[in-house]
């Protein structure tokens, strides 16, 4: 699944509980970009709120991130926080 580079703002929704991680991976420098900052929020079921927030910084010296789940959690918000010209697609990845 991949948030596209033209978006500040995405989300994902699953079942709650499904997932315990999950892992952002791009390769900006093919598009001449440096490291993007996301800001995760994780949606838990178990306390109604957001849980875990966190910065990352996806990029060549960090091809992958990855990122615990909350109990339960339902869904993640995304919010890019680099300027809109060097945004570059990030992929990721939720697992168990």
């Amino acid at each position: 699944m991949q948030i596209t580079n033209d978006r500040k703002y995405g989300a994902v929704a699953f079942a709650g509980g499904q997932f315990n991680w999950i892992s952002f991976f791009c390769d900006p420098g093919i598009e001449g970009k440096t490291p993007n900052r996301l800001r995760v929020a994780p949606y838990s079921g178990a306390t109604h709120d957001f849980a875990n927030i966190t910065t990352v910084t996806i990029g060549p010296a960090t091809q992958k991130v990855t990122v615990a789940l909350p109990s339960n959690c339902s869904g993640i918000s995304f919010q890019r926080l680099d300027d809109p010209s060097n945004w570059a697609t990030i992929a990721y990845n939720l697992g168990t």
